[in-house]
């Protein structure tokens, strides 16, 4: 009977075992003393779980559920747990543990049995993972279709640079993150940042004058990223790692900022806390801001062209209207003149004509004066009759 009650036990797939009020073990079936190292349900006889190779908080922590199961009478139903096997791999395990009574109704032992849940655990983590991945990539792509709009809704140039590097620090949790402009003066250096409060500013820095910038620049021009995961293992410049060491910083992510095709400036986020190994993810999301803020800025230089272009216009036509206005009051000072010149014939001629007689009555005068004086003057005596 007792071999055929073994053998029902070693069909069953789970892993079995009963122990006494001692917790000692008085038996299991083949698949729970195989994964105990001992191979022989024989061998499982009078050990306890100190004889097998568990750790010291699996041994505390099974003495316990143990204790709990025969103290109380209560049965522990689906308790999830890792468990190191003899090979030493890490497995997780479902087990349930029942008080065992006898024919009187008092607790002697209590059963065990266990369920190998690894593959339904590994599928679970998966899982999880996927949907927080997915749930990342929502985030993700909402912030980024928030980051893209404010982007659009700005035309002025600095403030869509300081969106994009304000943004991009809180989406990414970076420690760091700038724009380094590229000045055809050659007055190359960081525009804007968005660092951390004990973090070290680097606005204006040109960056050693940007010579480990301009080594890679035929190769941003051409939309290549530069991810460095880890800077200490990185093959860098020496200059370059000792001043990346000044900035503490541990991993960076620059992708290039094109407008028109052409190497406008960098994108650059650094993490000085701790190495990073950046996702794909993470790459694709600040390549498509970078493409983004490239558009803006080119939206940004068309309107500035085009708010130049009309205030340029209506500085000319201000002059012409003032030019119109200067005309206008020449014409009437013009008109003005020609009057006075015309009232001034007419005056001349009437003085003349008034003048030609006064002028004869003048030149007379003196000739009336003598005949007046003289009695004797014919002209005078006929005057008299």
């Amino acid at each position: 009977m007792a071999e055929f009650m073994q053998i029902v036990l070693d069909s069953i797939p789970q892993y079995i075992f009963w122990k006494n009020r001692d917790c000692m073990y008085l038996g299991s079936n083949r698949r729970w003393a195989e994964m105990a190292g001992l191979g022989d349900p024989n061998n499982v006889v009078g050990i306890t779980d100190n004889d097998l190779p568990w750790t010291s908080e699996q041994k505390d922590w099974y003495a316990m559920c143990d204790r709990k199961v025969m103290e109380t009478d209560t049965p522990m139903l689906r308790i999830e747990q890792s468990q190191r096997q003899a090979n030493g791999e890490l497995s997780w395990r479902e087990t349930s543990k029942f008080p065992l009574h006898d024919t009187e109704g008092n607790v002697v032992g209590l059963l065990g049995t266990i369920e190998d849940i690894t593959e339904r655990k590994i599928s679970e983590d998966l899982l999880k993972q996927s949907v927080e991945k997915f749930q990342n990539l929502a985030k993700q792509g909402e912030l980024l279709n928030q980051i893209s709009t404010q982007i659009r809704q700005s035309l002025e140039l600095e403030s869509i640079q300081q969106i994009t590097v304000n943004e991009v620090r809180q989406l990414f949790s970076a420690d760091r993150v700038f724009i380094y402009r590229f000045d055809l003066d050659g007055n190359d250096q960081v525009a804007v940042e968005s660092v951390t409060e004990s973090g070290y500013s680097i606005l204006g820095n040109a960056g050693m004058n940007g010579r480990f910038h301009h080594q890679y620049i035929e190769q941003y021009q051409e939309g290549q990223i530069r991810a460095l995961p880890n800077l200490t293992t990185a093959d860098l410049d020496a200059h370059y790692s000792d001043y990346l060491q000044i900035l503490q910083v541990q991993a960076s992510l620059t992708v290039p900022i094109l407008v028109q095709d052409t190497l406008w400036g960098l994108l650059i986020a650094h993490q000085c806390s701790k190495p990073r190994d950046w996702e794909d993810n993470e790459i694709n999301l600040l390549l498509t801001l970078a493409g983004q803020v490239g558009v803006a800025i080119h939206q940004s230089t068309l309107f500035a062209q085009t708010e130049s272009s009309a205030a340029e216009a209506r500085e000319k036509a201000h002059q012409l209207e003032e030019n119109v206005q200067a005309l206008k009051r020449a014409q009437a000072q013009l008109i003005q003149t020609e009057k006075m010149s015309s009232l001034g014939q007419m005056v001349a001629g009437i003085a003349h004509e008034i003048n030609n007689p006064v002028g004869f009555i003048h030149g007379n005068l003196r000739h009336v004066e003598n005949y007046i004086r003289d009695p004797d003057n014919a002209a005078y005596r006929s005057l008299r009759r």
